[in-house]
């Protein structure tokens, strides 16, 4: 599984209407600048412990990040176990997980995609509207 290690500087500088950030357990890094001019908070989910959180190099004094709240759940045991196309995680592959592809890809606020990798369909570590193609070849066969 490949998760986002470090933030690098004024990766969201100026975003005042970042509201939500889910974050893994392995995080290395937060650059100083990586939330520059934000003055407002967010609710941050970090799948890990507080332990883990503890050790992630940051800016201890950064604004956003001590105005945020924290939310810490356990990582997934086994993250590498899934249904490929299942991104809504509820077992199965359907068009409900297209529907919520084309959805998050489309930006809407509602989509959550609970396991991002399953929709992977190319494996190449990004998820794009070619994704979104090989998810309906894979349903129409």
């Amino acid at each position: 599984m490949r998760c986002v290690t470090e933030i690098e500087g004024m990766a969201f500088a100026g975003c005042e209407n970042l509201k939500e950030i889910k974050l893994p357990a392995n995080m290395t890094s937060i650059n100083y600048y990586a939330f520059a001019d934000i003055n407002g908070s967010a609710s941050i989910t970090v799948y890990g412990s507080k332990s883990d959180w503890d050790k992630v190099e940051k800016n201890d004094e950064d604004t956003f990040l001590n105005n945020s709240t924290y939310i810490f759940e356990a990582a997934i045991s086994e993250p590498d176990t899934y249904i490929e196309g299942d991104v809504n995680a509820d077992g199965k592959f359907n068009t409900a997980d297209l529907v919520t592809m084309n959805q998050w890809l489309l930006g809407s606020p509602e989509a959550e995609l609970k396991n991002w990798e399953a929709g992977d369909m190319l494996k190449d570590d990004v998820l794009d509207v070619f994704d979104l193609i090989m998810m309906r070849k894979a349903l129409v066969s």
